[in-house]
């Protein structure tokens, strides 16, 4: 330790108080960065909170629109529905709601894809009741083909629709070939046309979907056998999901088809955005000329 006279401490004490000044200085300054750094996380934190904000307002906001979407579309698909199936309304419901809750599908994708086979189907000229149960063999067939050979419904079911059109290669992924050619084949269509009474094309509709079955008599019924699978559970949950989805859509529709109608008449000729809009045109013309 450094030896000190009473005077030289008396005199760093109360004379020399350079280094104190220093120290008061350096923690002044240190002080006020620690300010400043919080000023500058708070303000960080500001803008953090401002983005999360936006980000949660933009994903409320498309969420909205997706349930709107599902249920514009969900009313949509019922339309036709109700068109095809007129005449047979309360058996296309419950065959439909059995498609929905024993296969796997959405109350709307069910619809779909019965509406669509039984459309194709009426324009061949059967009636409502038997373009019905075809229709309905056709998608609880497409389900437990698409169980077996794990894929979708609707792109089974679609494949299945478009063979009774004739066009039967797309069959072949599911292990099925129709020969149209076949001596075997060509009798039945006329046997089922004359049993039946028929006409050729509606004979030939019945034949390729009986020949179908005949060949995938191991994937039916695989549906229910497989429920429990991974790949099956999984269609069902986001069957399930899809119905919330449109319920909850289906609540905000009317409020944003009101709020659409009144958009198309404001925007119609005389309409009241139509008038601002013209007169914004008006005015930037009259500065420009100016």
């Amino acid at each position: 330790m450094a030896n000190y006279k009473l005077g030289d401490l008396v005199w760093r004490i109360t004379g020399d108080n350079s280094h104190l000044n220093k120290s008061l200085k350096d923690s002044e300054k240190a002080a006020q960065k620690t300010g400043k750094s919080m000023d500058g996380v708070t303000e960080k934190a500001k803008g953090m909170s401002k983005t999360f904000k936006a980000l949660a307002t933009g994903a409320v906001a498309m969420t909205i629109k997706k349930f709107v979407g599902m249920a514009s579309a969900a009313e949509e698909v019922d339309n036709k529905f109700r068109v095809v199936f007129k005449n047979v309304k309360k058996e296309a419901d419950s065959m439909t709601e059995n498609l929905a809750n024993n296969y796997g599908l959405a109350r709307t994708e069910a619809k779909k894809l019965m509406s669509n086979t039984g459309d194709i189907l009426i324009g061949f000229g059967f009636a409502s009741k038997s373009a019905l149960d075809m229709a309905n063999s056709v998608n609880t067939l497409a389900a437990d083909l698409g169980s077996f050979n794990n894929l979708p419904t609707a792109d089974v079911s679609q494949r299945i629709t478009a063979a009774l059109t004739g066009e039967t290669d797309g069959l072949k992924a599911h292990g099925v070939v129709v020969n149209q050619s076949d001596k075997a084949f060509q009798s039945l269509v006329k046997r089922k046309m004359q049993d039946e009474g028929i006409t050729l094309q509606q004979a030939k509709a019945g034949a390729i979907l009986n020949e179908i079955q005949k060949q995938s008599t191991n994937a039916i019924g695989d549906f229910a056998r497989s429920q429990g699978s991974f790949a099956n559970q999984s269609k069902i949950l986001y069957a399930n999901l899809q119905n919330i989805g449109e319920e909850i859509g289906k609540v905000m529709l009317p409020g944003f088809t009101k709020l659409i109608s009144a958009l198309v008449q404001a925007t119609k000729q005389g309409g009241f955005l139509m008038n601002m809009f013209k007169g914004i045109g008006q005015y930037v013309g009259w500065l420009a000329k100016g």
